[in-house]
């Protein structure tokens, strides 16, 4: 969903953290090296995370950050590929067209149409969606595909074509996001609260340039914007779907209001 918290005093992990143990244990992008290490150690991660959870992910991302870590993806994705997608494969995947859509968009140019194809099916069905947007929204080395001024016409048009499970995705990662700054920043982690607010600048430049043709979308950020505000808004239903939604959660009075702010700022 964009974002992985746990509940109570443990660690808060941002989502990008997960999606290199993720990545490590799937055994996918092909090719690990890591400097120093070498591929054949690769394994001992697992006893390592086992001992040591918190302090090893975030080496992880270290590693990758700053260039320590090779990852050779595989160079295309078919549009089968992209439809049959479990949650696990779809970060994979997400991973490779968000490459693609990054170099895309710094140069002002479309994807190509196999690489459009892959992207429009992957964001067809829920576990692709969420397989995308975990990887895209939350690594820094994707930064061009999401410009200020709004996302480019080749990630507008895939999203606006499957209004669902876009809507509701969008929608959820912008309240977990905009909850997990005020959490992390709680817990003393200004480098996870950034992480936080790099993937709610991400979903909002997403909103903003596609609200306008997506009404699938303003109703579900509506009924979050009610259930935020302790009220039942428009769609009862809906309303109540996220009110259970910020209360599984444990988001308190801050974190709702923040989220109800976030919502109006898009609106």
């Amino acid at each position: 969903k964009g974002e992985t918290q746990s509940k109570g005093n443990g660690t808060m992990l941002p989502s990008s953290v997960l999606v290199v143990l993720t990545l490590l244990s799937a055994g996918f992008p092909r090719t690990l090296g890591f400097t120093g290490v070498g591929v054949a150690r690769v394994p001992q991660i697992g006893r390592l995370v086992s001992r040591n959870l918190a302090p090893v992910l975030r080496h992880c991302c270290r590693q990758i950050n700053t260039g320590r870590v090779s990852l050779t993806m595989q160079a295309t994705v078919t549009e089968e590929e992209a439809l049959k997608a479990d949650f696990s494969k779809a970060q994979g995947l997400g991973m490779v067209l968000g490459e693609k859509l990054t170099k895309c968009t710094a140069a002002g140019e479309s994807l190509p149409q196999q690489d459009m194809d892959a992207l429009r099916a992957l964001l067809s069905h829920s576990d692709g969606a969420r397989g995308f947007y975990v990887t895209t929204l939350t690594m820094p080395e994707f930064d061009s595909a999401f410009p200020s001024g709004g996302v480019s016409e080749s990630l507008k048009s895939a999203v606006v074509e499957s209004a669902q499970p876009n809507s509701k995705l969008l929608t959820m990662n912008l309240a977990m996001s905009t909850a997990m700054i005020l959490a992390h920043r709680e817990n003393g982690s200004e480098e996870f609260a950034a992480g936080s607010a790099l993937t709610q600048g991400r979903t909002k430049a997403v909103i903003s340039t596609v609200l306008d043709e997506m009404p699938a979308l303003r109703v579900e950020l509506r009924a979050l914007l009610a259930a935020a505000k302790g009220e039942k808004g428009e769609d009862e239903v809906m309303g109540e779907e996220y009110a259970k939604f910020l209360a599984r959660w444990g988001y308190g009075e801050e974190q709702r209001k923040a989220i109800a702010e976030q919502i109006e700022g898009v609106l």
